[in-house]
């Protein structure tokens, strides 16, 4: 792991504890992986769960992100923040590099409801960071219904790779939650593909399976289990991803291309769980 990023982490710890209205912070994502490096964009993700948000949560973090950029922005490195949820939106600083902190706040009354299974359920098998293991605040099992839920379902996908729109959650001063709509740049929008598409072989092999493989490992697996035309379009579309956080620039005929197969691999997966019986 990029010692930047346990710098930060460390300061998380610093930061937030003791706070008794916190009940968890647990890291997410690529970064659980100590190998993995800094890249041109860094998506940082922690999911915090408290006791309840308000403003004065809000106002914290808003304090912390100052701190940190005081302390770790450099001429090379900038760092950004977001509480969005449900959305793909990648805020970079002007520097060569960035790191976005992407706070994923969650109340306690939020975070044991019953929505968002699978999204928890990945959540869960990662070691806290501080505080309780989020399976101790409630233990989750992904759910077929879960994959047509309007929290990052399949439909939910299909919508926003056809009209370049995403809705997402996000935190007022306040600390109240608000649905945002955002029409997404060519950049954005070639990002969103790649989430898109990632994102639904990997929460069908989840349910399959009920195991989390990491992202690589779902896109072989997706294509080993799953019989479609288009099986191994994640796999492609997993290479075109690091090509494109290295640099690689994508013309619009290209994202038209992708667009479209992204559309058709998308009604195959449908088709597929019309047919398939998962359990």
């Amino acid at each position: 792991m990029a010692k930047i990023i346990k710098k930060i982490l460390n300061e998380t710890i610093k930061n937030f504890k003791g706070d008794k209205n916190l009940i968890s912070v647990t890291p997410t994502g690529s970064f659980v992986d100590i190998n993995k490096r800094l890249e041109k964009f860094n998506d940082l993700d922690l999911v915090f769960v408290f006791k309840k948000i308000n403003k004065g949560v809000i106002k914290k973090f808003e304090r912390f992100i100052n701190y940190l950029n005081k302390s770790f922005s450099t001429n090379p490195l900038g760092i950004t923040f977001t509480f969005k949820q449900g959305g793909t939106i990648k805020i970079m600083s002007k520097k060569l590099r960035t790191i976005m902190l992407h706070f994923l706040l969650w109340s306690k009354k939020e975070y044991v409801a019953d929505y968002a299974n699978i999204v928890k359920f990945s959540f869960q098998q990662n070691k806290p960071l501080y505080g309780k293991p989020l399976k101790e605040i409630k233990e989750f099992k992904p759910k077929k219904k879960e994959l047509f839920s309007e929290f990052g379902g399949i439909t939910t996908q299909k919508k926003r790779v056809k009209t370049g729109i995403i809705e997402y959650l996000d935190y007022n001063k306040k600390g109240e939650v608000m649905i945002k709509k955002i029409k997404l740049n060519p950049n954005q929008y070639l990002d969103a593909l790649f989430y898109s598409v990632l994102s639904i072989a990997y929460d069908l092999v989840l349910v399959k399976e009920k195991y989390p493989f990491k992202i690589e490992e779902s896109t072989k697996k997706f294509s080993e289990i799953f019989s479609i035309p288009n099986k191994n379009f994640p796999k492609e579309m997993l290479k075109l991803k690091k090509e494109f956080r290295k640099g690689k620039k994508f013309s619009k005929k290209e994202i038209l291309e992708l667009k479209n197969k992204s559309l058709q691999f998308i009604d195959q997966c449908l088709i597929l769980l019309s047919r398939q019986k998962f359990y």
